[in-house]
């Protein structure tokens, strides 16, 4: 983030992908931690080796100093590829 921010109210979604587990965290989950403008979401394990990772973020998780909601990532706003780390059999 451009500035400072807080813990608001809200779940965010791990989404991995078929056949891989989905995480849903609340905001207020002691792994989700803020340090000035920068999140952090520990996971418990992880991300599966090639996984399409799809993270959903409600507007009301995350706010600025001043109470202002973050904008937010809905269902496929923010998505990935996780490397593929296994070798070939």
């Amino acid at each position: 983030f451009s500035e400072a921010v807080k813990k608001g109210t809200g779940t965010i979604t791990i989404d991995q992908g078929t056949g891989n587990p989905s995480l849903t965290l609340n905001v207020t989950d002691s792994r989700v931690t803020i340090n000035g403008n920068t999140v952090t979401i520990t996971l418990p394990s992880s991300l599966a080796s090639g996984a399409r990772v799809s993270v959903q973020i409600p507007g009301s998780a995350i706010t600025d100093l001043a109470n202002n909601a973050f904008a937010g990532f809905g269902p496929g706003s923010w998505s990935f590829t996780v490397a593929d780390t296994q070798a070939p059999v």
